[in-house]
């Protein structure tokens, strides 16, 4: 008894002395990822405009995140799609409490269109005040959607959006804002539109009230003005409802000889949560430059196909892979990559090699995640499968991605429920640039290899698998199941010569 109290009393202390290194050490990851985010946030107000290269419709000419939504930039129109902040704020508390009841937690929506009466069909919109960084999108199994530097900017112009009048959308203080250039001697009782998809829109106080499911928004009353003799001049203006169509009155005239600026403002009275879609960090790793690379999911936001309340599942609705590159001391955001299908997607591990190629190992549900040309497999084989994607050195073109699974689950960990140990497993690279995975499995068909350690399912819910790809995922060099007749999952992985050790 003696004997055991003393080791109980030995277990403790180390258990207490494990305590304290753990709070050391998730004291300095809490600070540094702190001072990463406040580097990197010091512009966050400004709302980025996303030119279209093709992986959207035809008819958007840029897109912008705003918060919990997108608004898309049409040649007459701007197209808007909202969630709720509240839906967003259950999926996030279900989630750390059961990951799998989170996936089909209900997310609320509202879409609406701004559509501008008699604007000029050859207007141009062009990007202005270019961003530093570039975006990649993979979005789906068709190339010809997929896009790569793809440009951004702080402000998009409009040029002769009526005859004479340009228009100007840019952002302030986060909000969504465009102002309308009146020339010289031109009436801006051109200017008119209406609403389609909202509950109703009304005058009250002076600004448009816009009534959605999600919440009330405002077009806030015009602060009108003209520059005369070097000062600048307000302009008494007012909105004007008119049988559902929406014009600009101006009750005490104006300098028709002088350029006259309508600058209106659009803001949310009942919204919650982040700049953009809801986003959930899952792993993070580096370049031999000391740039760092985060991966996370984000609510994929689509094109609206009806207008009005909708209403879809977090993982049903699409969570894709998002990637990021910021620079080492993470005070510039160099590229974002998106990747994923119509499913859910995940991403688990990362790694970079020393060509600065990311390569990526996640899960996913969707039947349309990219896949490259001959990749192993372009299909999913189960309700979800592992993915593999290799990216060139700039994010802006995949080297090779597949499926890797069988008939039943892959990828997504059961063994254990600690908030994120469903998306565990580890991604490295050999010399050679091989691209090994350690991971789980529940399909008895996984791809195995002929002479590997185990080729057969070794039972229980799920076992751990191995394997090695060629770094265009397009063959497997060796495959394995590692199990017995209980639960097993890979969680991690390490090259020592010609050995491979697995956790």
């Amino acid at each position: 008894m003696i004997e055991f109290l003393a080791f109980v009393r030995q277990l403790l202390t180390s258990f207490e002395n494990m305590i304290m290194m753990l709070k050391k050490r998730v004291t300095t990851i809490c600070l540094f990822t702190f001072t990463a985010l406040c580097s990197f946030g010091q512009s966050s107000n400004q709302l980025t405009f996303i030119e279209n290269k093709g992986q959207w419709e035809s008819h958007i000419n840029h897109r912008v995140s705003v918060p919990n939504g997108m608004i898309y930039l049409e040649t007459d129109a701007f197209t808007h799609t909202r969630y709720s902040g509240e839906d967003f704020e259950t999926h996030h508390e279900v989630k750390h409490e059961d990951q799998l009841a989170a996936e089909n937690v209900i997310i609320r929506g509202h879409a609406w269109k701004t559509q501008f009466i008699g604007s000029n069909n050859q207007t141009t919109a062009t990007g202005q005040n270019e961003r530093e960084e570039y975006y990649n999108f993979f979005l789906g199994n068709d190339p010809n959607k997929w896009a790569g530097d793809v440009s951004a900017y702080n402000t998009v112009y409009y040029n002769n959006f009526y005859d004479g009048i340009d228009m100007v959308v840019y952002s302030q203080d986060g909000s969504f804002k465009y102002d309308l250039i009146v020339s010289p001697g031109v009436s801006p009782a051109q200017i008119s539109w209406s609403y389609a998809g909202l509950e109703n829109y009304s005058l009250v106080d002076g600004n448009l009230k816009l009534q959605t499911s999600v919440g009330d928004f405002f077009e806030m009353n015009p602060y009108v003005y003209q520059n005369i003799n070097g000062l600048k001049v307000e302009v008494e203006c007012q909105f004007s409802l008119s049988n559902n169509v929406v014009s600009f009155e101006f009750p005490n005239g104006y300098d028709a000889s002088k350029e006259l600026i309508i600058d209106p403002v659009l803001v949310g009275a009942t919204l919650s949560g982040t700049i953009g879609t809801s986003n959930y960090g899952h792993c993070a790793t580096y370049d031999d430059a000391g740039n760092i690379y985060s991966g996370a999911i984000c609510f994929g936001t689509g094109y609206p196909v009806t207008f009005g309340a909708f209403q879809t599942t977090f993982a049903a609705g699409g969570t894709d892979i998002s990637l990021s590159c910021l620079s080492p001391d993470a005070s510039s955001l160099l590229y974002v990559t998106y990747l994923g299908g119509s499913g859910g997607d995940y991403p688990h591990s990362m790694i970079v090699n020393a060509n600065g190629e990311l390569h990526v190992f996640g899960s996913s549900s969707s039947t349309d995640f990219p896949t490259s040309a001959g990749a192993l497999s372009s299909t999913v084989g189960g309700f979800e499968d592992i993915v593999i994607t290799h990216f060139n050195a700039t994010g802006t073109g995949i080297i090779g991605s597949t499926y890797v699974g069988g008939a039943s689950g892959d990828g997504r960990n059961d063994l254990s429920w600690n908030y994120g140990d469903q998306y565990r497993g580890e991604i490295m690279l050999d010399p050679a640039g091989n691209i090994c995975v350690a991971s789980c499995t529940e399909s008895n068909d996984f791809p195995v290899t002929a002479g590997a350690y185990q080729t057969t399912y070794g039972g229980g819910s799920q076992d751990a698998v191995l394997f090695s790809l060629n770094p265009n995922c397009s063959a497997l060099n060796w495959s394995t199941y590692v199990g017995g007749a209980g639960h097993e999952v890979g969680f991690g992985l390490r090259f020592d010569g010609g050995h491979v050790y697995m956790c």
